[in-house]
């Protein structure tokens, strides 16, 4: 726990630079943007993160600190696409929609007997998505920006779900053909006995 959560504290400073750092330049407007950026990233990761953790302690009666990591990235994750266009306002609810979306999502594939121990598809799969379509609903200008249809701008919403969809066609047919080759070649998993006596266990005895 102590080492996630070190990480989980890196990855939350690291996406200052990621958001922050897409601006460019800190000339005509750019502080500006970079100060909203910063200030949105820090907003939707602690709503989603609290989100999570308060969902979770709910329904399982058990306060833990994953659901609070994972609802962090969340959060992080959900916001990326619309750091620097977005109020303080819309980033809150950004995290918690995208704080619903992972806890959902989480629990669809555990129920779906689905390989997935990190939550990938949950936190950067689902919520990546939202986090596209929340440009089209809380983006606002000034233009050449992109408005949102919160603000009256319809034709962005269609935008943004198409490029979600071509984003998820590339990434699933190109994901398909790599883990194909690398199963026909040496394979992607490790025998059931190894996975059943647990891969630190059964490295240590070899």
């Amino acid at each position: 726990m102590v080492l996630s959560t070190l990480g989980a504290l890196i990855l939350w400073f690291g996406w200052y630079g990621f958001n922050g750092g897409s601006v460019g330049s800190l000339a005509n407007g750019g502080a500006q943007t970079l100060g909203r950026s910063m200030i949105t990233t820090t907003l939707s990761a602690a709503s989603g993160g609290l989100a999570v953790y308060g969902v979770e302690t709910y329904i399982t009666g058990v306060r833990d600190l994953p659901p609070l990591l994972n609802g962090l990235l969340a959060g992080l994750v959900s916001i990326t696409g619309s750091a620097d266009i977005v109020e303080t306002w819309a980033a809150i609810i950004i995290g918690l929609v995208g704080a619903v979306i992972y806890s959902c999502g989480s629990r669809i594939v555990v129920a779906k007997l689905l390989d997935d121990p990190l939550d990938a598809f949950a936190l950067h799969g689902l919520c990546g998505f939202w986090g596209i379509m929340a440009v089209g609903i809380f983006a606002k200008g000034p233009d050449p920006d992109p408005v949102g249809l919160f603000y009256g701008g319809v034709s962005q919403l269609g935008v943004q779900l198409l490029g979600a969809l071509v984003i998820a066609m590339w990434s699933s047919g190109t994901s398909y053909v790599c883990f194909y080759l690398i199963d026909f070649c040496v394979g992607l998993r490790v025998p059931l006995k190894d996975e059943k006596v647990r891969l630190d266990e059964e490295r240590s005895d070899s």
